[in-house]
């Protein structure tokens, strides 16, 4: 058996519609007993296209959005583009990212700006929340192979990528001056 697996968007700009995902399962007739459900495998596969499409949904929403200059409203042209990997609680992601040349309607030169910059981080805020809990009471290496198993994280988020998370998420927020008396 195998299962089509397709996602629809609505209001998302040029990715409006539904969108072929992948196809779960093989192509043998039988399985043995007690085989029954998609694999691990399968659900890691699954969760990391979706996560593919989706992100790169809303890396082309702000895209689009950031193409109008803000002062007079003319579209901006693309300098160029690259990529940009994120790692994602269901895998990396990797996003084709432009470089925007701004107006001149200010009296500036044009300079290259890239919408994504600001909005993009190496990790996700997800993966840096999970990871940071079972960093937080196993060893960085251990937190990091339950990550690699059970979500379908890239092994190159390993036990640093995990102790950096759990670090961060000790340090004070903003101007705390909780002190004890």
């Amino acid at each position: 058996m195998r299962m089509l697996v397709t996602v629809e968007f609505a209001d998302a700009g040029a990715k409006t519609g539904t969108h072929r995902v992948l196809v779960v399962g093989g192509c043998g007739d039988m399985t043995a007993p007690g085989d029954i459900g998609i694999s691990l495998e399968e659900a890691k596969t699954l969760l990391n296209a979706l996560q593919w499409e989706f992100v790169a949904t809303q890396a082309a929403e702000i895209t689009e959005r950031a193409r109008c200059c803000q002062q007079c409203g003319a579209r901006l042209n693309i300098k160029d583009w690259t990529r940009r990997k994120i790692h994602t609680l269901f895998g990396s992601v990797l996003l084709p990212s432009p470089r925007l040349l701004s107006c001149a309607c200010d009296g500036k030169p044009p300079r290259s700006v890239s919408p994504l910059k600001g909005w993009l981080a190496r990790t996700s805020q997800e993966l840096r929340y999970q990871a940071a809990k079972p960093g937080s009471v196993h060893s960085y290496r251990q937190a990091a192979a339950t990550l690699h198993e059970l979500l379908g994280v890239d092994l190159s988020f390993g036990h640093v990528g995990v102790r950096k998370a759990t670090l961060e998420a000790g340090k004070p927020t903003g101007s705390r001056t909780d002190h004890c008396a």
